[in-house]
């Protein structure tokens, strides 16, 4: 039996375990829109997590900060 789940997506354990204690809410938020659409665009993720540009743009920094994502 497989373990896919149809119509989901894969969360890091290391998120839930460890992260999710040390971040704000809107870092989790964006987190998990970019995870989900593979996509780091800023405003992609403000339409997508209804948190407004400048919100996105300082959570981006929070989970760039904690090594979650990257640049480039």
């Amino acid at each position: 039996m497989s373990d896919y789940i149809i119509n989901s997506f894969q969360v890091p354990n290391v998120l839930v375990d460890e992260l999710m204690a040390i971040i704000s809410p809107n870092a989790l938020k964006c987190y998990l829109a970019i995870i989900k659409n593979k996509n780091v665009n800023p405003k992609s993720v403000s339409k997508y997590t209804k948190i407004n540009l400048k919100e996105v743009e300082k959570a981006i920094l929070e989970l760039k900060e904690v090594r979650i994502i990257y640049n480039g």
